[in-house]
């Protein structure tokens, strides 16, 4: 929730819930986008240790449209033609996670702390301001 909640919270599902393995929230009354994606280590052309692709068909991008990272700074590189909206997402993000300290060992607690690690099983949350969706073809 600290990553990701505003994505998460007061949202309703886009015009459809997911596209393949991307899930897809809007905000409210508004013309924003969340698109929730997992990460790949190492992808190639992509300046940090994680990131991931994707190709949204149900989003057509506005002359405002902007796209950004929740927890990160900066923008994603997006482009987008007849197939859709493309985004490139590297994940290099602002907040830190560090490790609890262990328990002392004469501890009567049965609390087991874990560490936060950060991984690629952790989904990235990409912002999408200013979209429409795409209009349906007629059959």
């Amino acid at each position: 929730m600290m990553l990701h909640g505003e994505g998460i919270r007061g949202v309703r599902p886009w015009i459809v819930t997911n596209e393949e393995d991307v899930w897809l929230t809007r905000k409210r009354g508004e013309e924003t986008v969340y698109a929730f994606s997992d990460l790949t280590y190492g992808m190639e052309g992509i300046p940090a240790h994680a990131g991931c692709r994707f190709t949204l068909k149900s989003v057509k991008a506005t002359p405002e449209t902007q796209i950004s990272v929740l927890s990160q700074d900066g923008g994603c590189e997006w482009s987008e033609d007849e197939h859709g909206l493309h985004i490139t997402v590297s994940n290099i993000h602002t907040v830190q996670f560090i490790k609890t300290p262990p328990l002392p060992k004469n501890s009567d607690s049965e609390l087991k702390r874990r560490p936060y690690v950060w991984g690629p099983d952790w989904p990235v949350a990409v912002k999408i301001t200013h979209v429409q969706p795409v209009a349906q073809q007629p059959l």
